[in-house]
């Protein structure tokens, strides 16, 4: 995928302070979709303030961080998605 087509976002992981490094989460998304679906909310007069990518919110919106392990089932009406989170992160996709 060229970079040109896309928007990146990022979240970090692990700082580790006495390396002075941040592991990351790198994530992209199609630039013509972040358009469309910006077009279908200036459609309905809303404002976009944040986008951020629905696991990401799934797991700020149902997650405790005391919650070591847990699974998040997304199912929607033409697929369905398991995610493991651990600690808030999501090692497996």
């Amino acid at each position: 995928i060229s970079l040109t087509k896309v928007s990146l976002d990022w979240f970090p992981l692990v700082v580790n302070e006495a390396e002075k490094t941040t592991d990351i989460l790198l994530s992209a998304i199609y630039t013509e979709a972040l358009t469309r679906y910006e077009s279908i909310m200036q459609g309905g007069n809303f404002n976009t303030v944040m986008r951020e990518i629905e696991i990401f919110s799934s797991i700020r919106s149902t997650l405790s961080p005391k919650d070591d392990v847990a699974v998040i089932l997304d199912c929607g009406a033409l697929s369905t998605r398991m995610y493991i989170v651990r600690k808030g992160i999501v090692p497996f996709f």
